[in-house]
C-alpha cells in the first residue's frame, strides 16, 4: 500500500540485493530501522506472466541480513518486500548481480 511504502521512506528503509552467480540465491541487506524479524517476504512479479510469479522466505543470518533461494527468473522481474509497516521494492533482471529496493512512492501531478 502507499501507506507502507510512505513509512519505508520515514524510516529510511532501502535494501541492496546481491545474488549468486546462478541467480538461484540471494542475499538482502537491509539498512534503516527494520525491526530484526527471523525471515522478510519477498515477491518477485513478472510483468506479464503472473505464472511465473514467486514468493520467496528471506531468512535471517546476521543483523540487518537475510538469504534466500530462488528460481531465476526468465526476464526481467519487480522485487518487493514487505512487512506489516513497510514496504521497499525495484525492478531487477537477471543478468544483473544486484538490485537496489527503495520505497516505491508514485510521483503527483501538479507542483509547489
Amino acid at each position: 500500500s502507499l501507506e507502507r511504502s510512505s513509512q519505508a521512506q520515514a524510516l529510511g528503509i532501502s535494501a541492496a540485493l546481491s545474488f549468486s552467480p546462478g541467480r538461484d540465491r540471494l542475499r538482502a541487506t537491509l539498512q534503516g530501522p527494520v525491526g530484526e524479524p527471523a525471515q522478510l517476504s519477498l515477491r518477485l512479479t513478472h510483468p506479464t506472466l503472473a505464472g511465473l510469479d514467486q514468493t520467496l522466505t528471506l531468512v535471517r543470518i546476521a543483523p540487518g541480513l537475510y538469504e534466500g533461494r530462488l528460481a531465476p527468473p526468465p526476464g526481467p522481474v519487480l522485487l518487493q518486500i514487505e512487512t506489516g509497516e513497510w514496504r521497499i521494492g525495484g525492478p531487477w533482471h537477471p543478468r544483473e548481480a544486484g538490485a537496489m529496493l527503495e520505497p516505491q512512492i508514485p510521483l503527483t501531478k501538479g507542483g509547489p
